[in-house]
């Protein structure tokens, strides 16, 4: 019988130093059976053919051997790498029930906080609207915002009830830093704020939440002056107008007499602001002129809103009437009409 040709086997150095002829079974898949062939070395019957290349199996990864390695091999053989099945990582059911539970929990808890929140502040309203003072963090931040939207927001709270001088409050301009939009807005208007803190007021008597000094300054914009006050008299109007009201301004041409004064405050129970002026004497701060709002009176005496640091609530008549000035102002809903007595 013909024998195959043979090939050199790869040489492998054991740990014990000897070399050996060993077949690298791995690289050739098969070989013949022949029984006249065995290892000289390991004297084991061992089987020899002509290395063939691998078929790889149908679904198996296959890659050429590098001829690069330690030893000179066939280019054109083939090693079979079996796939490999990807891990998949599926998460247990308490995984899943628990996240789950956590997502409900944290969403149910935002909900209730924000309708707390919502009633909070309605209920703050609700007070102001009221006449009382709003609760500690009211209003809104953003509610200090002026504009059409504010006005149009603010129609339906007017309170055109006759008891607006009841209301009136005085805002202390050089004391009530809370009132201002900053301590820098404080220190920069609190001397020259009797105008803001006058339209305040009387907003407040009507209703109106978060009317405040700082809040008006802002809404006169460049009609009021840190250095001198109100600047022009129709910038009232143009305040007002935005919370559906009207500013009939009375000067020196179209003055209101004292009779009329107390027509409006103690029949209609509408608020007048009022101007007055002293050079000399106890009054003399008010040598720059002062903006304040009129509630009341009789023939011997007038009831006053003041935010100086005077703190007047009243003043006998003849003391008014040396420092009254022919300026005041009536603030009224747009469509209101009154007829004033000669």
């Amino acid at each position: 019988m013909t024998q195959p040709t043979r090939h050199s086997l790869p040489r492998v150095n054991l740990s014990s130093g000897d070399i050996i002829e060993a077949e690298t079974a791995w690289l050739v898949p098969w070989r013949e059976a022949d029984t006249h062939q065995a290892s000289t070395a390991l004297n084991i019957p061992l089987r020899d053919r002509a290395a063939t290349a691998a078929r790889p199996l149908r679904g198996d990864a296959v890659a050429p051997i590098s001829n690069q390695g330690s030893f000179d091999a066939d280019p054109d053989i083939l090693i079979v790498i079996p796939p490999t099945s990807p891990q998949v990582v599926v998460p247990r059911e308490t995984d899943v029930r628990s996240t789950s539970h956590q997502n409900v929990t944290l969403i149910s808890i935002a909900r209730t906080l924000l309708i707390t929140l919502m009633l909070y502040y309605a209920f703050s309203s609700t007070l102001q609207l009221a006449g009382y003072a709003a609760l500690p963090l009211a209003p809104f931040p953003w509610a200090t915002t002026s504009g059409v939207a504010a006005g149009a927001a603010a129609l339906s709270h007017l309170r055109m009830d006759g008891k607006m001088v009841t209301r009136v409050q005085p805002m202390t301009q050089m004391r009530r830093v809370d009132l201002y939009d900053s301590q820098a807005q404080f220190n920069q208007w609190a001397g020259a704020a009797c105008s803001a803190a006058s339209l305040a007021e009387i907003l407040t008597s009507y209703g109106l939440p978060h009317m405040t000094i700082g809040r008006m300054i802002r809404e006169l914009g460049s009609d009021i002056s840190p250095n001198w006050g109100l600047l022009t008299y129709n910038a009232f109007n143009k305040v007002v107008a935005r919370y559906g009201l009207r500013a009939d301004v009375y000067l020196s041409n179209n003055p209101l007499t004292y009779r009329q004064m107390l027509y409006l405050t103690n029949t209609l129970g509408i608020p007048v602001l009022v101007n007055m002026r002293a050079t000399t004497g106890y009054y003399h701060y008010l040598s720059g002129g002062h903006i304040l709002v009129m509630t009341g009176g009789d023939t011997k005496t007038i009831r006053l809103a003041d935010s100086s640091l005077y703190y007047m609530k009243s003043l006998p008549l003849s003391t008014y009437n040396e420092m009254a000035r022919p300026r005041n102002v009536v603030i009224v809903p747009k469509d209101y009409h009154y007829t004033l007595p000669g």
